[in-house]
């Protein structure tokens, strides 16, 4: 006894009674923590697969809606010497869709053909918010008849009006020769979204920030013809009347989810106008900045 005491005055440690690395200590977020990371990582879900994601509560604060996905597929024909152009403006859910002879004439939008959903909608909402959208657009013919050239991307609807062909194409992101494979041009959401907007209403407010999914097909030497493929994600409060109830949601608001929303995007690289899922890469930078806005430890 007298020898253990000693070796313990000497700095001597018992054989057994290692301490514990701090490596190894649980930083795994529960209860309100782990609810954030997971509305935070469902909703950029949804932003960036929004044909196939999960569909679930969002990173929105304020009040909670239904969230639906809708889906509508038109045909467009694109006779020789035209440019078709085609918008899809998610926070009103119009379309304009139109053939220009005149690349240098000015472009007026209209949006007179209903989006995704919204005759439903239009019967059963009282307001509605954008979650997620995307347009694929899909050439139709033959192999040997494919050419042209495609112009895509996602601007605020604002820079739209008074544009031409010539001026509106230097604005999209993204260009290539008319593929054989889908093309997917995703919505990109901005500090507005998180706003209702009345159903039915001629336009939602702070149209300004609102932006648009933009496509300009030109250059073919034959008629050609396309499927655009239009989603969106939205998420709705029912009218006062139709026997509809939204439940309580399970979880609270996540704190600023929003701006995490945004600031998860901005790591993903030019995601809106890459085709096909990428939610692996979502988790994995999803929980980093969830983690860091919660004030959660991050294990390195």
């Amino acid at each position: 006894m007298a020898k253990t005491a000693k070796n313990r005055r000497n700095g001597n440690k018992k054989k057994g009674a290692a301490k514990r690395p701090s490596s190894t200590r649980s930083t795994r977020p529960n209860g309100a923590g782990a609810d954030a990371i997971t509305r935070v990582r469902d909703h950029v879900g949804m932003l960036v697969d929004p044909c196939n994601a999960k569909i679930g509560p969002t990173a929105y604060r304020g009040s909670d809606g239904f969230v639906t996905r809708f889906r509508n597929l038109t045909n467009v024909t694109l006779p020789t010497g035209y440019a078709a152009v085609h918008v899809y403006y998610p926070a009103y859910n119009g379309v304009w869709q139109q053939n220009v002879a005149d690349f240098n004439a000015a472009l007026t939008p209209s949006y007179s053909t209903p989006g995704p959903g919204q005759s439903f909608l239009l019967s059963n909402a009282d307001s509605q918010r954008v979650v997620g959208a995307c347009t694929i657009p899909t050439y139709t013919g033959t192999e040997l008849n494919r050419q042209g050239m495609i112009y895509r991307g996602t601007i605020p609807e604002a820079a739209l009006v008074g544009c031409s062909i010539n001026t509106l194409v230097p604005l999209l992101q993204f260009s290539s020769r008319v593929p054989d494979t889908p093309l997917e041009t995703k919505y990109v959401p901005s500090s507005a979204d998180e706003r209702y907007w009345k159903t039915g209403s001629t336009a939602p407010e702070g149209a300004g920030d609102l932006q648009a999914i933009v496509t300009i097909i030109v250059g073919a030497a034959d008629t050609v013809s396309f499927q655009f493929n239009t989603v969106l994600i939205a998420e709705w409060r029912p009218r006062f009347g139709i026997g509809m109830q939204v439940p309580t949601p399970n979880t609270p608001d996540v704190p600023a989810g929003l701006e995490q929303v945004r600031t998860t995007l901005s790591r993903l690289g030019n995601w809106w106008g890459d085709h096909g899922p990428t939610v692996m890469k979502v988790a994995g930078v999803v929980g980093r900045a969830a983690l860091r806005t919660i004030g959660a430890p991050i294990m390195m």
